[in-house]
């Protein structure tokens, strides 16, 4: 049988606790109803309801003497609405609820439809407009007694749809209950119950402690308490006490033939490490506990070498990424002071005094170990603008490896990442202490997923940890039967989880940062659960603490505290700022870092990630500080004002001024993960009530424009800005903006033409309002001024050019349109033309060419037509990507200058069965209600639609219709040649009809240089749509 649709719990409250709750109400002149309102809200406000909390109550509807000799159901609902900022005590709270509630059942006689209707609330099916919780009050009389001789009892209430989330009513009798009736639908029964122990728990609390603030009251429930004693304790560490590196050796004495590491073929075993370890550890003689040693290595075997040698030596390694600017390596040796800096031949010249990981003395005598002593310092980003270096030392790393086995005795762990990236240190330590092989990824396989999946099949790796992001690029043959997946380092999203975990043979989600060493937390992936952080680590300790540093009740969102065994020294030579972040551990006595990550405990006892606390971000698994971004670009001549914020997976600079030199600037300072993927130049930068940026107004691109800047100067200028207003539903038109930087596309192009004709008697092609899509430039056009375009040509011009920028030139999908290109213009810099190739077949009654190469050989005698000589771009979305290589193929053997190709997820062949005109209609963005389409079926649909191609006349769209039946014949005809330069392919992720999401990887025998991919969560048909256009138009526009 179906569950009921409401719950209902119950609790009695003791005699004692309810007289103490009168007498705090009687102190205040309130009466107990407004006690246990100001009770309820503050429970609702700690379990994460914020300080606004509106309360639904009845209300008697009989204030009307008229009413009284009717029989009738009169009562209303009044909504009470309370305010818990600013910290207040649970007396003022209540002062406040008295206050407010007196007020509110002065007015207890308006109809609640009415007051609905006045503030007029967003509205939800199933959700009551402007409160989800009911507060109710009872009283019951002692005794069952008699009416009219008969006697009175209670029925049990029967379960009903219920009206609200959750409806609280406190019975005045003998019992004293508090009754929680809840939508079976939203809560489980055992929630249910907790959140009446919860009131009950805080009831005693403030009727026992009026005087505290509601925010430091206990709310937490027997219960509660117990499941997180069990949850936010790893168990006791699992550390011998013997420190990596003599592990290392002693599984050298064990397996000293064994595989130890593999880097381009060659192989170095336990022994052979072991001993050019030792000797490198000799050569460093002299430096000892607390001694930094930089290393400035790219991947190699040199890398194990120096790094084992550095801790056998007693010293600790500070990383020197070669891939660092200068600038930015020049401050991390400044600031860490390292005593030497190992580098090979290709890094010497960034440090000249350096030395090479070789050999030293013939004997080695190992330094007295401190588990005290630093193991490593890895610096990460900084808010103020200054990096700061992590110190971990050798018990805590030594904690971590004994926590986190990775790989043993015949199994290979395929490295990938960095040493400057703390997670290089599982993958490198991990292995070498437990008898594995580690396997170094070349930095080209790294970044070329193709090589990456090769190498993971030819070294028959069993284990490899990476970040999301890298995951993510792995082609679907790498073959991952045999391969435990660690994921870390960024959100795993639930999409990749899924598909890792049936494609591997575990998946593991970890998550710490570089302060609690590397990991702190670890998750199996469970199908199609959503990953989460899960639980800590042996010997680690995991807080979600509100701000009095209180354990927040599971199910709700805190701060995110790590303690423990492997929470690092601090922060080098930054005493105040470890001071801050690293703080005491109020339930142990030892220390625990705060984090900054915002997560809460779930059902399951396991933690779930839900954002950060402050501004830091993560861009491909690293940790990145605005700030310190901000605090370097301030430093670019022309910027006065500067926020930097990630949007969309990336990371945004904003400026009040052009700075058309900030990136290069960053760029020659900062990692390139840190460098903005685009700057844009507001007015001013937005700030919130107390003068600081409001970081969450920020738009996702530059919103500055001159709306309404320059008003209407003649009667038809105002009425066509009168038109774009009312069709774009924006504010103030002036006669300079531009129709698609105001957020118009081609679906809105039929109502703009419609609206003008309707109101001007305009008839313009829609082509016109390519070429002409300013409120001026169209009444010019009405005026009779400008000659009228043709939507089907050839070529539309949807941007002139002023002669200083080179062209880009668009090619259109199978329907052979380009309209859908002309919103990438309000992204593109200033000054560059931008047109669009069109079907030959659109505007002339001869047939299409017979072969994509001679539709190429067609559009390239257009653009030369237009662009004879000079540098230019292409970009081909789906069967124009096709067309676009062809194109560029051609050009590049004339000698041309392509400053871009750029292909939006075309195939290689027929994507659907050849002459699916159902397949065009899903390219266009349509939902196709029949898969079995004829031509004319297509022809009628379109006809149907409301939209620019339904302004066509219909021998219009039956030409459409026909150039996509003749493109899809050529696309399966088609024969490539290698494009020499390189190439920019964006992949649509979410696959549709027709579409996987993963096309790039066919074209790779296509393209000699770089084949660069970028991957966009949208569907094929939305790679132009407005919310696709704001992440893919600045990258284009960064690339030209």
């Amino acid at each position: 049988p179906a569950a009921p649709p409401a719950g209902q719990v119950s609790a009695e409250l003791p005699p004692d606790l309810v007289g103490a709750l009168r007498e705090l109400g009687r102190a205040e002149s309130a009466s107990l109803f407004m006690v246990l309102h100001a009770a309820l809200a503050t429970l609702l406000s700690r379990l994460g309801a914020g300080d606004d909390i509106p309360i639904g109550t009845p209300a008697s509807g009989r204030a009307d003497p008229v009413l009284d000799d009717l029989v009738g159901f009169f009562v209303n609902t009044v909504v009470l609405r309370t305010d818990l900022s600013g910290a207040p005590t649970f007396t003022e709270l209540l002062r406040r609820v008295r206050e407010s509630d007196l007020a509110a059942f002065e007015h207890a006689g308006l109809p609640f439809q009415q007051v609905v209707e006045a503030v007029n609330p967003a509205r939800a099916q199933g959700r009551n407009p402007l409160f989800q919780v009911m507060l109710g009050y009872l009283h019951r009389p002692a005794g069952r007694g008699t009416v009219l001789g008969l006697p009175v009892g209670e029925a049990p209430e029967v379960a009903a749809d219920p009206k609200v989330d959750l409806n609280v009513t406190f019975v005045d009798g003998e019992p004293f209950e508090a009754i929680l009736e809840y939508d079976a639908g939203r809560f489980r029964p055992a929630t249910a119950r907790r959140l009446v122990d919860r009131l009950l728990v805080l009831l005693g609390e403030v009727a026992a402690r009026p005087d505290l603030p509601v925010g430091q009251a206990r709310v937490l429930a027997g219960d509660d308490r117990a499941e997180l004693a069990r949850w936010q304790n790893g168990g006791p560490p699992r550390a011998g006490g013997q420190p990596w590196y003599e592990r290392f050796s002693a599984q050298a004495r064990r397996t000293p033939d064994a595989d130890a590491c593999v880097f381009a073929g060659e192989t170095m075993s336990y022994a052979e490490l072991d001993a050019a370890s030792d000797a490198f550890a000799a050569r460093l003689g002299g430096l000892g506990p607390e001694d930094l040693v930089g290393i400035a290595l790219p991947r190699s075997a040199a890398l194990l070498v120096a790094v084992l040698g550095v801790a056998k030596a007693g010293a600790a390694y500070l990383p020197l990424d070669p891939a660092f600017p200068a600038e930015r390596l020049r401050f991390m040796v400044a600031d860490a002071r390292p005593a030497a800096i190992v580098v090979d031949e290709h890094t010497r010249e960034l440090f000249p005094d350096g030395i090479t990981p070789s050999g030293g003395p013939a004997s080695f005598v190992p330094p007295p170990r401190d588990p005290r002593s630093a193991a490593y310092v890895i610096y990460t980003s900084g808010s103020t603008g200054r990096p700061k270096g992590v110190v971990v030392t050798q018990r805590d790393l030594e904690c971590l490896l004994a926590a986190l086995p990775v790989a043993g005795p015949g199994e290979r762990l395929l490295a990938v990442t960095t040493l400057s990236f703390d997670i290089s240190v599982l993958e490198l330590m991990g292995p070498l202490t437990a008898g594995g092989c580690v396997v170094l990824a070349s930095g080209a396989q790294v970044r070329d997923p193709h090589l990456l999946a090769g190498l993971l099949s030819r070294e028959r790796i069993t284990v490899m940890q990476a970040t999301p992001s890298l995951w993510s690029t792995l082609p679907p043959e790498a073959d991952l039967r045999g391969v435990r997946v660690l994921a870390g380092g960024e959100a795993l999203p639930p999409s990749l989880a899924r598909d890792l975990s049936g494609r591997a043979a575990s998946v593991t989600n970890l998550y710490g940062p570089t302060e609690v060493t590397v990991w702190a937390t670890a998750a199996a992936v469970r199908g199609d659960e959503p990953p989460t952080l899960g639980r800590p680590l042996p010997g680690t300790t995991a807080y979600v603490l509100d701000a009095a540093l209180r354990p927040a009740p599971p199910g709700v969102a805190g701060e995110l505290y790590l303690g423990g065994d492997q929470v690092a020294r601090g922060y080098l030579r930054r005493p105040g700022l470890t001071a801050s972040r690293f703080v005491a551990d109020p339930f142990t006595g030892g220390r625990m870092y705060r984090t900054g990550d915002l997560a809460r405990w779930n059902g399951g006892g396991e933690l779930e990630f839900l954002g950060r606390a402050d501004h830091q971000v993560k861009v491909r698994g690293h940790r990145v500080e605005p700030g310190e971004i901000e605090a370097v670009a301030a430093t670019c001549p022309g910027v006065s004002q500067v926020a930097v914020a990630a949007r969309q997976d990336r990371l945004l600079a904003y400026v009040t001024a052009p700075a058309p030199a900030l990136r290069d600037h960053l760029a020659e300072r900062l990692p390139s993960w840190m460098v903005p993927s685009a700057v844009v130049v507001l007015d001013e930068l937005p700030l919130t009530p107390n003068g600081k940026v409001d970081r969450a107004a920020l738009p996702e691109v530059d919103l500055a424009r001159t709306a309404g800047g320059t008003g209407p100067r003649t009667r038809t200028e105002a009425a066509v800005c009168a038109v774009m207003e009312e069709v774009l539903g924006t504010g103030p038109v002036g006669v300079d903006d531009d129709f698609f930087a105001l957020g118009g596309h081609s679906l809105l192009l039929v109502r703009l033409a419609t609206a003008l004709c309707a109101r001007l008697g305009a008839d313009l092609p829609v082509a016109d309002l390519f070429a002409a899509s300013t409120a001026a430039a169209l009444a010019r056009r009405i005026s009779g001024g400008v000659p009228a375009a043709d939507a089907m040509a050839e070529l539309l011009t949807l941007r002139p050019g002023d002669g200083t920028r080179p062209p880009l030139f668009c090619f259109p999908p199978a329907s052979g349109l380009s309209w859908p290109f002309a919103p990438l213009k309000r992204h593109l810099p200033e000054g560059v033309p931008l047109y669009g190739l069109q079907s030959p077949r659109l505007s002339r009654d001869s047939g299409l060419p017979e072969s994509l190469d001679d539709l190429a050989a067609e559009y390239a005698g257009l653009i030369a037509g237009v662009a004879p000589d000079g540098p230019l771009s292409l970009l081909g979305w789906s069967f124009g990507g096709a067309v676009a290589h062809k194109v560029a193929v051609r050009l590049a053997a004339e000698g041309r200058d392509l400053r871009l190709l750029g292909m939006l997820d075309t195939p290689v062949e027929v994507s659907g069965g050849a002459g699916d005109v159902a397949a065009l209609l899903a390219e266009m963005g349509y939902r196709v209600p029949d898969a079995r389409m004829s031509a004319a079926d297509a022809v009628a649909f379109l006809r149907s639609m409301d939209d620019g191609v339904a302004a066509l006349e219909d021998e219009q769209i039956e030409r459409v219709v026909e150039s996509y039946l003749a493109h899809d014949r050529m696309l399966a005809r088609a024969r490539y040649d290698v494009y020499p330069g390189d190439v920019f392919f964006v992949d649509a992720t979410v696959p549709e009809q027709g579409f996987t999401g993963a096309a790039s990887k066919r074209w790779r025998p296509y393209v000699a240089g770089e084949l660069r991919v970028a991957e966009i969560g949208c569907r094929h048909s939305e790679l132009l749509d407005a919310g696709t256009l704001e992440i893919l138009g600045p990258l284009l526009a960064r690339l030209m």
